[in-house]
C-alpha cells in the first residue's frame, strides 16, 4: 500500500506521544529522535536537536534504513 509521505511526516510526532511519555522525554528540553520504519526498508527520522543556541526540528526520509531490535541496558554516558 502506498502511503502519502507528507501526511506520514506530519503525523509522526503525534503518533509517538505515548512512547514520548513512557520514556519520559521532556520535549521542551531534551534532544530526541523518532524513527518510523515502513515496508521495504523505508524510514522517516524525526529529530529535535540543539543547534546554534536554539532547538531545531529535522525530518529525513530514507529509501533504505535498518532498525535493530532494542537491547537491554542503558548507555553509560547518560544518567
Amino acid at each position: 500500500m502506498k502511503l502519502d509521505t507528507q501526511n506520514e511526516m506530519s503525523m509522526l510526532y503525534e503518533s509517538a506521544q505515548p512512547q514520548i511519555k513512557e520514556v519520559g522525554i521532556d520535549v521542551k528540553e531534551d534532544e530526541f529522535m523518532i524513527i518510523q520504519p515502513y515496508d521495504n526498508g523505508n524510514v522517516i527520522i524525526f529529530e529535535v536537536v540543539e543547534e546554534d543556541g536554539g532547538r531545531t526540528v529535522k525530518q529525513k526520509v530514507f529509501d533504505a534504513g535498518i532498525v535493530l531490535p532494542k537491547k537491554e541496558g542503558t548507555l553509560d554516558i547518560f544518567k
